[in-house]
């Protein structure tokens, strides 16, 4: 992909790349980042004044179809092929919620639904809606977090699961020996 500009129609150098084809695309609320989803299961965050990417890849386990800035432009929603969603801090890169999901993977009635347009945000962003087989409908509210997600969460919660998604997107085992080490960490 490229960032182009509208008013001299010329391109940016730096071009927006994914090892897989890209489904969707974006800015956030200020337009100083864009964001790109990808069949290769990512969701990539750049700099739309230089096309430099910010952080590491959201990885998901499944091609990434749709994504949307909540309007505090601090959270990214993010929608996959299995139709799953799930909310990413845009500081952090880390995932601030379960993956909301619907009843059934399949809800097509025909071809012309496509997955993206299964998924909705309200305009104020603390509901999301999404659209499941036998014409139901599943509403979740979106609640802000209290604080900001502290570093050390996400690894915890890794450790306990003794699973985690590699850089690949699969999920592979841990082996729980990071414990100790993040145990003194929050002891200090």
């Amino acid at each position: 992909a490229r960032l182009w500009n509208t008013v001299g129609g010329a391109s940016l150098e730096t071009q927006i790349e994914h090892t897989g084809s890209i489904l969707d695309t974006g800015f956030d609320r200020t337009g100083e980042r864009v964001f790109t989803t990808s069949m290769d299961r990512t969701v990539r965050i750049w700099d739309s004044a230089t096309g430099d990417q910010i952080g590491m890849p959201l990885w998901h386990s499944a091609a990434v179809v749709f994504a949307t800035v909540l309007p505090d432009n601090k959270r990214l929603l993010s929608t996959t092929s299995t139709h799953s969603s799930s909310l990413w801090d845009l500081q952090t890169g880390q995932p601030i919620s379960e993956p909301f999901a619907a009843h059934h993977l399949h809800i097509y009635t025909g071809p012309r639904v496509e997955l993206r347009q299964t998924t909705s945000l309200s305009s104020d962003g603390r509901w999301l809606a999404m659209a499941s087989a036998a014409d139901t409908m599943r509403i979740w509210p979106l609640l802000d977090p209290p604080i900001p997600v502290p570093s050390w969460l996400p690894r915890l919660a890794v450790n306990i699961a003794g699973e985690k998604i590699n850089e690949r997107g699969s999920i592979v085992s841990t082996d729980g020996r990071a414990l100790g080490a993040i145990r003194k960490l929050l002891d200090a």
